[in-house]
């Protein structure tokens, strides 16, 4: 349950602050999400015990400690809840399903189930495809999308051949307008510290989950002189500089087609 929350009505200016909440729960991961018909609530990911709970606006219990049926996978490893929705998935609006999937690796199952327990869809090596920003920033890729023939649902699997595929299911509800799926930043990479002397870190927050993604380190006279593999379920990797001589260094993030950002950092010895 949401742990040492605390009304407050510190108002300065038009900007109030409602609720304090305890940061080792709500680190796990919190978000907001309408559920259908504009029925927003606050969603609470517990990555101990690999369940969530819904509150209210006014942070009162809606529905908690829902248990996610699973054995083996997990929150701890990159599994999310997502598309809490009240008839996206089975049009019975008075039950509530969500999507449990691990969004960068197609070797897990993507799975939809109701919040007692009961699975309503079971794909093996399969999650949603999306991307954002992709192909020019032209448009996003998402999983769910309300279209003229309604509510579509698209996966990415592997067949048993190796043999990647698209599967387009029809869904009988309507996606609600607001919907969380998966946040976006505009920056993709954060790079610390910098400057920095010994070792270097990058975090990525990946544009897609459909591409090979690398970062590419060049010195100040644009030389590559290392490539580093990022890896879609850590999204994160460490580089020794310590070979590195001082000064403004350059780095990339480069899909299978495009250069999706570029920046510089220091090594200061």
């Amino acid at each position: 349950m949401v742990a040492n929350m605390v009304k407050q009505s510190d108002c300065k200016g038009q900007i109030t602050l409602q609720y304090t909440l305890d940061s080792t729960y709500s680190g796990d991961l919190f978000y907001c999400t309408d559920i259908g018909n504009n029925d927003f609530k606050y969603v609470f990911l517990n990555k101990y015990s690999n369940s969530f709970s819904l509150y209210n606006m006014d942070m009162s219990p809606f529905m908690t400690n829902i248990q996610i049926p699973v054995n083996g996978d997990s929150i701890t490893q990159g599994f999310t809840v997502i598309y809490i929705t009240k008839s996206l998935f089975d049009c019975d609006s008075t039950t509530i399903e969500y999507v449990f999937e691990r969004q960068y690796d197609l070797t897990h199952a993507f799975r939809v189930y109701r919040t007692d327990g009961t699975l309503l869809l079971q794909v093996d090596s399969a999650n949603g495809p999306y991307g954002f920003g992709t192909y020019g920033g032209s448009h996003e890729v998402r999983p769910i999308l309300n279209t003229s023939d309604g509510a579509k649902l698209f996966l990415q699997k592997v067949d048993n051949n190796n043999v990647g595929k698209v599967l387009v299911y029809a869904l009988c509800g309507t996606l609600p307008a607001i919907v969380y799926d998966f946040s976006v930043l505009n920056s993709f990479v954060r790079v610390y510290p910098n400057p920095s002397s010994s070792e270097l870190n990058f975090e990525v927050n990946l544009p897609n989950n459909q591409e090979e993604f690398k970062i590419i380190i060049t010195d100040a006279n644009v030389k590559e002189i290392r490539k580093n593999q990022i890896s879609l379920t850590y999204g994160k990797c460490s580089v020794n500089i310590n070979d590195y001589s001082s000064g403004c260094y350059f780095y990339s993030l480069v899909g299978n087609n495009r250069v999706y950002q570029t920046g510089k950092f220091i090594i200061n010895k």
